[in-house]
């Protein structure tokens, strides 16, 4: 729980008078007290002396009840009241799990339900004024962040860990226009963990999805949040498409050996799915331009369907552009090597000696 978070529930509520929306910012306004009180004994119980900490952590419990007691009264007194809602729930989330080694579950479903019930009052955008758009940023982000709480408590129970990273990446993309990056994110989080349960049929269209949510993140905010989830976002949508055609029975077709004596195999894929890869590669790259892993694995898979020399130009044209960038020139020299092109990797390896003091 933190200390802060007083001021946020505060900082939308008047003094109770007669009305009741009055009477339930009132009743919030004495929630949050007690909530700073629970907070209060819960710091003196972990500097207090063993002796002491019971009836510190006992006291804590009773002002944390308090707490949500209050705040379930104001909800009751005016339903329509949706900072009433947000921040019941903001209060139970923190208290349900103050670590992420702990979490009361039923009290953290109980600041879900809150949250849902919240939303749902209020007006739908756009919003009149800035205070009621903050109060519904502040429901998405937050509600969107408990669905990947609840998909991480139940990391396993695939299905349900499945079901509110879903939820969570739902959520956000509804509300895209107001969250952004909480939505790129979400999404991302979403296809990535069908691949991990190998659930290929369904994480390439979300994988598809997390890209244009992306893109669409990043034309609003430019967040390195969102450049950064690019290059797994590429990496795991070309393995997830050839691995959904392993599964479904494409061809195996053999690249040779490894340089341990195994054989390197693909499925074949046609000539639309290989383009589709490679336009989701060459998507990621327009927003995060100088990934020279992204452009590694891009020449790897181009060049296991015959497309190499694309994939080359591109990684050329490049470094060409950031000509004293040192791991587009290593790269570039590196991939050169590696398809016995010493003579023309030559100059990018001396380049990328020069700018890193390498000898």
């Amino acid at each position: 729980m933190k200390k802060h978070l007083l001021f946020a529930l505060l900082g939308a509520l008047a003094l109770g008078c007669g009305t009741p929306r009055d009477k339930s910012n009132d009743k919030m306004k004495q929630s949050a007290f007690a909530y700073a009180e629970a907070i209060e004994a819960l710091e003196k119980a972990n500097r207090a002396p063993e002796k002491a900490r019971a009836a510190l952590l006992a006291e804590a419990e009773k002002y944390k009840e308090s707490a949500i007691k209050l705040g379930k009264e104001a909800v009751q007194i005016d339903s329509t009241n949706a900072n009433a809602y947000y921040n019941t729930a903001i209060m139970m989330q923190a208290m349900a799990r103050p670590s992420k080694k702990e979490v009361d579950l039923e009290l953290f479903e109980e600041a879900i339900k809150f949250y849902e019930q919240g939303l749902a009052v209020m007006p739908p955008p756009p919003f009149p004024n800035d205070s009621l758009k903050n109060l519904y940023i502040n429901f998405n982000n937050s509600l969107s962040i408990c669905y990947r709480d609840m998909s991480d408590i139940y990391q396993k129970d695939v299905d349900k860990s499945i079901y509110y990273a879903k939820k969570s990446a739902e959520l956000a993309e509804r509300a895209k226009d107001y969250v952004m990056v909480t939505a790129a994110t979400a999404s991302f989080k979403y296809a990535a963990l069908l691949y991990k349960h190998q659930r290929w049929n369904e994480a390439v269209p979300a994988f598809e999805k997390a890209l244009d949510i992306h893109k669409f993140a990043y034309e609003r905010s430019s967040s390195d949040e969102v450049v950064a989830n690019l290059r797994d976002l590429a990496l795991f949508y070309a393995d997830a498409v050839q691995k959904q055609a392993e599964a479904n029975g494409a061809k195996m077709k053999s690249l040779g050996k490894d340089p341990q004596g195994n054989e390197i195999k693909v499925p074949e894929l046609d000539a639309a799915t290989v383009d589709k890869v490679i336009d989701f590669y060459k998507e990621s790259l327009k927003i995060a331009p100088d990934n020279w892993d992204m452009y590694a694995a891009l020449f790897q898979f181009a060049s296991d369907y015959g497309k190499e020399k694309m994939a080359l130009d591109m990684l050329k044209a490049a470094v060409d552009q950031r000509k004293d960038d040192a791991r587009g020139n290593e790269v570039l020299g590196t991939i050169l090597q590696s398809i016995g092109k010493n003579a023309e990797a030559a100059p990018y390896i001396k380049k990328f000696k020069e700018l890193t003091g390498r000898k």
